[in-house]
């Protein structure tokens, strides 16, 4: 069967070959085309063959194999397929560089991946993004990195003919237009493409309607423009122009996932987003839960999208993102520059932004496996960060943006007795916790723990008064496939609350106060609130 098919594939792309040599002066999206066709060819042959070798190894494997002889069993099965010897190198570099994230995987490897997965890990397997050639789909937009700005990003399984995005402020009109920068990555088997294009030149606090595409693309039937046509986004309202009682919305989550779990917290945050209850939405890590399985962020990206194609979706990187170095979570969530005009990088995804009366620091505390030496004094986020809390806190930043949130996916202050909480968070506290209240951060937001907890005040693990240190608040209950962490029956006596019901927190400011809801995503109701006032 194999063969036949290979045979009809094989004619298909020789016809298009064909036709790319009499087309070829008016069309060359149809050469990309066929250049994608045959890499597919060559996948959907190896494909079969890799995942039959894969069965094989498993069933070759002890009962009680540890999580290494399996790693290193798999990493074999390189030299078993008849690979030209530079596919067999890529295909070996691919398992060694992932064996130290598969080795502390959450289940076992041949539990938590199916044949197929570990063969697109060694690209030997195609993952195509799309269905479709050129409909847009995945859409999402954030934040720029300039005030005006607005950044859009979608996904097409092939590359677009001048791709773009398209926006006015009437519905169906579109009078401004901007070009795209397309990329792709080639881990995990993945095919497509990404295109980010952003907006500039828009007006405070105005709505915007936009789509996304190409203008033109004649040899195919495709729509090539976003559907619905009634995509929209409100921008942030113009730093100090925010009425002092108005309120500023957003919700945080944080372990997520494309599983079944995080479909009630997605359904009350598109609940929200629908009745304009929402000004954006912060992710602090722990995104779609690929874990090297590049499928999966096409099914978290299509489950967001009822919303984060009309609210700014602002994502920090977790531990679950650094598959492949960070790469597909970079290029698939871009987020600015830490400095306007400065060098992104899957290392320097920390950056800040305001919104009404709230100012949002972001973080990353995931470089060099959750160590973060960047954020230890002397590090490169060590000093950003100075600057940006020193900038902050001055009379006149507090007057526009009164509350400064430090947001990062692990935590700093958790009450249980977990390596991430007795080892990882007092690094961090090291690292940071003194400028944090050097500069009057008033809450900071994590996740990581699969659970909900809240502190007082602390301050190098000392209960603080009102406004002498920040609030720490874990909430990591969005939905993951792994389940979720206990409460300590003896908590430290800086912990005054914590649950583990799936939900997220519900966080609004105005000029003198900032309240915060731990909500659950099965009932509404809210477990647990704060109330800060200054």
């Amino acid at each position: 069967m194999r063969t036949t098919t290979g045979t009809r594939w094989t004619a298909t792309v020789a016809v298009l070959a064909v036709a790319v040599v009499v087309l070829g002066c008016v069309d060359s999206g149809l050469a990309v085309r066929v250049e994608h066709e045959r890499e597919l060819l060559e996948l959907d042959e190896l494909c079969p063959l890799c995942k039959a070798v894969v069965l094989d190894v498993e069933s070759s494997l002890a009962t009680n194999a540890t999580e290494e002889a399996i790693v290193k069993a798999l990493g074999k099965m390189c030299g078993l397929l008849p690979l030209p010897s530079e596919k067999k190198a890529a295909c070996e570099a691919e398992f060694e560089a992932l064996a130290p994230l598969l080795n502390k995987s959450d289940e076992s490897v041949l539990v938590k991946y199916t044949p197929r997965s570990i063969c697109a890990f060694a690209r030997l397997c195609a993952v195509p993004c799309c269905a479709t050639p050129y409909t847009p789909e995945q859409i999402h937009i954030s934040l720029g990195g300039s005030a005006g700005e607005m950044r859009v990003t979608w996904v097409t399984l092939m590359d677009m003919p001048a791709p773009m995005c398209k926006w006015g402020t009437v519905q169906g009109e579109y009078t401004q237009s901007a070009a795209a920068v397309s990329d792709t990555f080639p881990n995990g088997g993945w095919v497509g493409m990404i295109h980010t294009c952003v907006m500039t030149g828009l007006a405070p606090d105005a709505r915007y309607y936009y789509t996304v595409g190409a203008d033109a693309h004649p040899y195919w039937d495709h729509p090539n423009w976003a559907l619905p046509k009634d995509l929209s986004f409100v921008m942030p309202p113009a730093p100090g122009a925010l009425p002092p009682n108005a309120t500023t919305v957003f919700v945080q989550v944080a372990d997520m996932g494309a599983t079944d779990a995080s479909d009630r917290t997605l359904a009350r945050i598109s609940a929200m987003a629908l009745d304009s209850a929402l000004d954006f939405v912060l992710h602090a890590g722990d995104i779609g839960y690929a874990d090297g399985a590049t499928d999966l962020w096409g099914q978290f990206k299509r489950k967001i999208s009822s919303f984060a194609a009309y609210l700014p979706y602002q994502t920090l990187r977790g531990n679950h993102e650094d598959y492949y170095d960070g790469v597909p979570f970079f290029k698939l969530f871009p987020v600015p520059a830490p400095t306007p005009g400065g060098t992104r990088s899957p290392d320097t995804v920390y950056y800040s932004f305001t919104y009404g009366h709230v100012r949002i620091i972001a973080l990353n505390s995931e470089d060099d496996f959750g160590l973060a030496p960047s954020l230890a004094p002397g590090g490169a986020q060590h000093v950003w960060l100075e600057a940006e809390l020193k900038a902050a806190d001055t009379p006149a930043a507090r007057a526009l943006h009164p509350w400064v949130i430090v947001t990062m996916h692990r935590p700093m202050y958790c009450p249980d007795h977990s390596t991430d909480c007795d080892t990882f968070a007092p690094l961090f506290r090291e690292a940071i916790e003194d400028l944090l209240a050097t500069y009057h951060v008033d809450l900071h937001l994590s996740g990581h723990r699969h659970s909900y907890s809240r502190t007082t005040p602390v301050l190098h693990s000392k209960i603080m008064p009102a406004g002498a240190a920040p609030t720490y608040i874990v909430c990591g209950v969005g939905g993951s496939k792994e389940g979720t962490s206990g409460y300590p029956a003896s908590p430290p006596p800086w912990s005054v609350f914590g649950a583990n019901d799936f939900g997220y927190l519900h966080v609004a400011t105005t000029a003198s106060t900032l309240t915060t809801k731990y909500v659950d995503a099965s009932t509404g109701g809210v477990l647990d609130s704060l109330v800060l006032t200054r």
